[in-house]
Order: structure tokens, then C-alpha cells, then sequence
């Protein structure tokens, strides 16, 4: 009894020092998918899910320790409103659209009456069938290390290619025929085509697409939500969206105007779907700087999103940062009350 009553002391001391550290208005936690790993057809980067069942824990934790709002109400918010208060505001965002914020997440946010922002990259949002759902460069990479791990390739890639792709190509190839377990090494398959420009990793995932397009066959089904699945969420009042751009590009990877163009994309999308969305941009991965702030500015965004922890600026747009939640880290509700402390 001794022992869980000095537990739940640490958790709450633990809660309000994350509130306390911070000079800023309230706390944005992230979430990406909410699914059992094994569920997928191809292995998960251990930072983009938590389980159900974690995050119903979660849920019911934060809920007693935070006053959890819409996240466009905390838009509005002073730090002083916050945290004087003796639960401090939090908001839930989620971000990319996966079908699983749908069929695991909402039903267990309806259940409790906890608000969430769900951020979409619109171009993956559409009514398309399996074969032709977009699908993130990560998870393409994923898919096809699943397919090869551990077995002898011998296709290359041709001499016309840009050689750091050639490059990058034969390092994926080489840990393909030397690497088991691809569940445990994810990581390790997608960090030859993470130093690549953008314009070079689109080759380098087109070729391997191209060769191995039969292995990627049977990943093939729909994984984030449809326009209908959002007007469904949006109707329930539980949930709200925002703009994660139109592309999903890293927006420093852009020029201002492709930038403005991608924003604009996302904007009319929106519109022509008739889906309301909050004054909010979520930066894909988090990637910001002074260009893509002052072009995100000129084109009349008020807020904008980003994956660092301990981030708030008052700049124009004014940046929000977020405390990333994943399954390894916050399984228990120690872990995730030490994660929310350490943050």
C-alpha cells in the first residue's frame, strides 16, 4: 500500500514539474497511430504507435492530472492561465491520418470526451483505391526490407542513376542479404536514404519500387482515412483537424514558393471537401526555419506545430512544440509520467 501510495506521489509531483518548467501557455502531447504492431503487414519505427490498450491507460491517466481542451481553445491560452491552474491545460494531437485514428483511437476518445487535433497531409487523404494509396517513402522502405530481409539480392542499380543513390541503394541491398529480423533493425534499413535531398530519395524509392514491385503487392490497402472517416470525426465534436501540408514534404526542402503552393493545395482541399479545419500548421517532421515561417506567415498562418519538446515562441507564425508519445516509452503510466517530466 506504502509503495503505491509513494508511486502515485511521484506521478503527480512528476506531472506538475512538467507543467512548472514550462514558461509556456499549455502542453501539446503527439501521437501517431494507435495500433497493435503486429496488425501491420510490414514492421512499425518503434516511434510511430502506441497500443490501444496503452492508450487507454493513457487517456484515464492524463485526464486525471491535466484539464485536457481542443486544442484551437489552447491557442487562446496565457501561461499564467495555465499553470496556476491546479490541473494544467493539455491538448492530444495526432498526426498524419492514419485509418487506425479512426478504428482504435476515436472510439476510445468518444468514450472518454477527450478532445484531439488530427493533423492530414491531404494528398494521402482520398478516396482512392488500395493500389493507388499514396504511402510514405519510410514505410515503402519498410515494406520492402520485409520482403528481402536475409535473402541474396542480385539486382543493382544502373550506372545512369546520381551515384549517392547508386549508393544508397547498395548499402539498403547489402543489409537486406546480411540482415535478419527486420522488426528490430527498421531503423537501421531506412538510415542509408536519410541523408539523400529530397530529389534523390524520390529516385532511389521509384527504382526500388519499380524492381521489387511484386513484393509490395500484398502491403497493398488503405492506411489513412478517407474524407468521409473525417466528416464522420469532425460531426462527432470530439475531434478537430489542421494542415500537415499537402505533400507531407519536408517544408525546409522546399523555396517559398513551392511552399506557398503546397499550403494552398492543402487550404482548397479542405475546402472542397468541406471538412473545417483550425489555424494550425503542423510541420512534416517537425522541420522549420526562417523561410518556411516567414512564407507560412505571408500566406496568413497564426500558429504553427512541431515535434520539439520545451517549444513555444513568439514569433509570427507563433511556434507550439509537442511532447512525442510512442509505446516504448510509455507503456506504464510511470514511464509516461517520467517522460513527461524529463521533457
Amino acid at each position: 500500500m506504502k509503495t503505491k501510495m509513494m508511486l502515485r506521489t511521484i506521478l503527480g509531483v512528476g506531472c506538475r514539474l512538467f507543467r512548472l518548467q514550462r514558461n509556456c501557455p499549455a502542453s501539446i502531447l503527439m501521437w501517431h497511430r494507435i495500433i497493435n504492431p503486429e496488425e501491420e503487414s510490414y514492421p512499425l519505427e518503434p516511434g510511430m504507435y502506441v497500443r490501444p490498450e496503452s492508450f487507454r491507460r493513457q487517456i484515464t491517466f492524463l485526464k486525471k492530472h491535466f484539464t485536457v481542451i481542443p486544442l484551437s481553445e489552447m491557442l487562446q491560452k496565457t501561461a499564467s492561465e495555465s499553470i496556476t491552474r491546479e490541473k494544467p491545460y493539455l491538448a492530444f494531437t495526432f498526426d498524419d491520418g492514419w485509418l487506425d485514428n479512426f478504428e482504435n483511437a476515436f472510439p476510445l476518445l468518444m468514450e472518454e470526451q477527450t478532445p484531439a487535433t488530427i493533423f492530414l497531409p491531404t494528398a494521402y487523404i482520398e478516396n482512392k483505391s488500395e493500389q493507388e494509396q499514396l504511402l510514405f517513402w519510410t514505410d515503402k522502405i519498410s515494406m520492402i526490407a520485409s520482403e528481402l530481409s536475409n535473402e541474396y539480392i542480385n539486382r543493382y542499380p544502373p550506372d545512369y542513376l546520381p551515384l549517392d543513390v547508386q549508393k544508397a541503394v547498395r548499402h539498403f541491398l547489402s543489409i537486406c542479404k546480411n540482415t535478419d529480423a527486420v522488426s528490430e533493425n527498421i531503423n537501421y534499413f531506412l538510415a542509408p536514404f536519410r541523408p539523400l535531398i529530397r530529389p534523390e530519395r524520390e529516385i532511389a524509392i521509384q527504382w526500388l519500387e519499380n524492381e521489387f514491385h511484386e513484393q509490395m503487392l500484398s502491403h497493398h490497402r488503405q492506411r489513412h482515412i478517407s474524407w468521409e472517416h473525417a466528416k464522420t470525426m469532425a460531426k462527432s465534436g470530439i475531434i478537430s483537424f489542421g494542415i500537415h501540408s499537402h505533400q507531407h514534404n519536408l517544408q525546409t526542402e522546399l523555396n517559398p514558393e513551392e511552399i506557398q503552393a503546397d499550403y494552398k493545395k492543402a487550404v482548397a482541399t479542405f475546402t472542397e471537401q468541406q471538412v473545417p479545419f483550425i489555424d494550425a500548421y503542423c510541420y512534416p517532421g517537425g522541420s522549420y526555419n526562417d523561410t518556411t515561417q516567414m512564407t507560412l506567415a505571408n500566406a496568413g498562418v497564426k500558429n504553427t506545430i512541431i515535434t520539439t519538446p520545451n517549444s513555444y515562441k513568439e514569433t509570427q507564425p507563433q511556434i507550439w512544440g509537442r511532447v512525442g508519445i510512442h509505446e516504448d516509452i510509455s507503456n506504464s503510466t510511470a514511464k509516461l509520467a517520467f517522460r513527461l517530466w524529463r521533457q
